[in-house]
C-alpha cells in the first residue's frame, strides 16, 4: 500500500474508535442503583415510582424514591412533666 492510502486507513480507525471512549462511562455513582435522566435525576414511572437497575442495592436507596428504607427521624424527646400546682391558701 502506499503512504496515502495507509494514513487514509489509519485516520479511518481513529474516527470510528473515537466514539467508542463515550460508550464506556459509568453511572453516576450517587444513583447507580436508579436509571437517571441526562439531568442526573432519578427517572420515575407514570405511578411516581423510581426505575431501578439490576446493581440496585437496599444500600442505594435515596430520597425521593426508598423513603420506607432510609433510617428514620429519631422522635422528639418526651415533653417535661407539668409542673406541680401551688399549695391551696
Amino acid at each position: 500500500m502506499n503512504k496515502p492510502v495507509k494514513l487514509a486507513c489509519v485516520v479511518a480507525a481513529a474516527m470510528l474508535a473515537a466514539p467508542m471512549v463515550s460508550f464506556s462511562q459509568t453511572a453516576p455513582a450517587d444513583k447507580a442503583g436508579y436509571v437517571v435522566s441526562p439531568d442526573r435525576t432519578a427517572v420515575k414511572n407514570g405511578s411516581g415510582l423510581c426505575w431501578r437497575t439490576g446493581f440496585w442495592t437496599p444500600a442505594d436507596a435515596f430520597v425521593g424514591c426508598d423513603d420506607d428504607l432510609l433510617p428514620k427521624a429519631p422522635p422528639p424527646p418526651p415533653a417535661p412533666p407539668p409542673a406541680p400546682a401551688p399549695p391551696p391558701p
